[in-house]
């Protein structure tokens, strides 16, 4: 593929995007304006279908509205509201982690860059990227594997790993 090919690719997804409904964390983050729970809907999509984390996220969000909520909510009862999610027991012990760990290093907020997004359980650089640009509105790109493979095969990059430069 030419670089002059890229805005017919460039069409012809802006054209299937708009057929597609909004992935759930843009929609949490219209809906709440919550940088916590933006977060929190991030970490269990990973790996998970939007549908699955959508009726998940009402369950959950309709027993826990804050850091604090989430800490008072017994494990197992976690594990059972956050199921079918994928590696829902993984994923329960990393958001029971998670208010203590915010309230050690960040005064119980969402930290909004990166580095410190990483430092929370749970949280790798992709999903740092997505809560930075939707809680946040700042510059990021959720770059994965997958991101990174298509973005080679385009000629847009020629790197070994997602998180190289040229």
């Amino acid at each position: 593929m030419k670089k002059a090919d890229l805005a017919a690719v460039n069409r012809i997804l802006k054209r299937e995007y708009a057929k597609k409904n909004a992935p759930i964390v843009e929609f949490i983050q219209e809906q709440t304006r919550d940088p916590f729970k933006v977060l929190v809907t991030t970490i269990l999509s990973a790996r998970t279908k939007d549908e699955t984390t959508t009726e998940v996220t009402k369950k959950l969000f309709a027993k826990i509205s804050t850091p604090r909520d989430l800490a008072r909510i017994p494990l197992k009862k976690l594990e059972k509201l956050i199921f079918p999610i994928g590696f829902f027991r993984i994923k329960a012990k990393h958001l029971k982690a998670l208010p203590g760990i915010m309230n050690e290093l960040f005064d119980g907020r969402v930290p909004d860059n990166i580095d410190d997004l990483c430092k929370l359980p749970g949280v790798g650089r992709k999903t740092a990227n997505l809560v930075v640009t939707v809680a946040f509105d700042k510059y990021g790109i959720c770059v994965d594997v997958h991101v990174h493979r298509i973005c080679n095969r385009l000629g847009l990059i020629k790197t070994s790993a997602p998180w190289k430069r040229r």
